[in-house]
């Protein structure tokens, strides 16, 4: 879960990124320009952005318990409540988010949890654009790496999710395993819902994903051999 963030961050990244486009947003709807949160305005715009960031990242994480409370209700009933209650949360992680990045379009942060809560919210296509604009300005940012595949993974984008793990692989290999996981559960669901792809198209991703929990198991194991020698 993230934690809050500190205006000390902020002034590492000097490659600006242009405004988000009107539809990219984490609904059907425009979310309104304003927001309730309490900024005082006296403050500089990247220390406004800052405060926006860790009001989303509140709304955030109350959707995630609210989520975990799903999985754990025994009705249907209460599980649909709290899921309702998860994305009324991520609608308003969405709105502070984008005020983050209209405030600093510099925050490669806020515009990863930005696509987070817009891939939460049933919209990866807004998610990918979101996750690119945080790549750009930090290339190197696994978590966004690693969302943005998982946003691709709901786009039924294979190859690029596949580009996404190699690359994760031998960079970080936490999130390489979290990607890996998503896969498995994307081929899961896939399996009783095609969609737009072929069973052999499944088949294929299902064997490529078999063999790369093998390559990591086998990482792994000689990866624990060494740290005994030593």
């Amino acid at each position: 879960m993230l934690k809050p963030i500190s205006i000390a961050i902020l002034f590492g990244s000097l490659l600006a990124v242009p405004p988000l486009p009107a539809n990219a947003s984490g609904g059907s709807k425009q979310p309104k320009a304003a927001s309730k949160s309490a900024v005082p305005p006296t403050r500089s715009p990247a220390e406004q952005a800052v405060d926006h960031y860790n009001f989303g990242l509140k709304s955030r994480n109350k959707a995630v318990r609210f989520e975990e409370k799903a999985r754990q209700a025994d009705k249907a009933s209460r599980r649909a409540g709290y899921l309702k209650k998860a994305q009324v949360q991520y609608g308003k992680a969405i709105r502070e988010f984008q005020l983050a990045v209209r405030l600093n379009p510099k925050f490669h942060q806020a515009f990863s949890s930005l696509g987070y809560a817009q891939r939460k919210s049933g919209d990866p296509g807004a998610a990918v654009i979101a996750y690119d604009r945080a790549l750009a300005l930090s290339p190197n940012y696994t978590e966004a790496i690693e969302y943005r595949a998982e946003a691709f993974l709901g786009l039924d984008r294979l190859g690029e999710a596949r580009k996404a793990y190699i690359r994760l692989f031998s960079t970080d290999r936490g999130r390489a395993d979290e990607l890996l996981r998503a896969m498995r559960k994307w081929i899961e669901t896939r399996r009783g819902s095609p969609e737009n792809l072929s069973k052999e198209e499944i088949d294929s991703f299902s064997g490529w994903v078999k063999d790369r929990e093998e390559i990591a198991s086998q990482t792994a194991s000689l990866d624990g051999m060494k740290k005994r020698k030593w």
